[in-house]
């Protein structure tokens, strides 16, 4: 399901197309996306 965790990201990563897994610490809700 996730390729990378939350705190894994690097700038080598920029340009791919990841899929994160971790938890949101405050909820804000912008209608499908949650940060």
């Amino acid at each position: 399901m996730r390729t990378e965790y939350c705190g894994q990201l690097r700038l080598s990563h920029v340009g791919q197309q990841v899929t994160l897994c971790g938890w949101v610490n405050r909820r804000r809700d912008l209608g499908s996306l949650i940060f």
